[in-house]
């Protein structure tokens, strides 16, 4: 199985939007292969009530033109609280049907947790 690499300046854009912003906010990522690539930050969507909704037309918008540039969608990240570092029941629920939406056979689900990446496969 490929490792997946993500650069410094991704993970530093993600801690510098989500690691300073309410618990819950995220955004999301764009991959080659097996390397995060790049990540926008979700700024209109949902946060609060302990779930992350995403803007579905940013994200839509912002992975359409990823798709332009080569670049494919990866999957999500967003933050929890400490100490909990693990995808909640919601969190894998959404991961299946995104990737089921489409028609992909799994998404990364990153959580930030205390300024640290936790990657999930779903």
């Amino acid at each position: 199985m490929d490792q997946l690499q993500i650069p410094q300046h991704v993970y530093q854009a993600i801690i510098d939007t989500v690691g300073t912003s309410p618990v819950e906010s995220g955004g999301v990522l764009a991959m080659r292969g097996c390397t995060v690539t790049d990540f926008y930050f979700d700024a209109q969507a949902g946060v609060g009530n302990r779930f992350y909704r995403p803007s579905s037309y940013q994200i839509t918008k912002q992975v359409n033109q990823w798709a332009r540039e080569g670049q494919a969608f990866g999957g999500f990240v967003h933050s929890h609280p400490a100490p909990y570092i693990h995808l909640s029941a919601m969190d894998i629920v959404a991961a299946e049907k995104t990737a089921a939406a489409n028609q992909l056979p799994s998404v990364y689900m990153a959580i930030l947790c205390e300024n640290v990446l936790y990657f999930y496969k779903v």
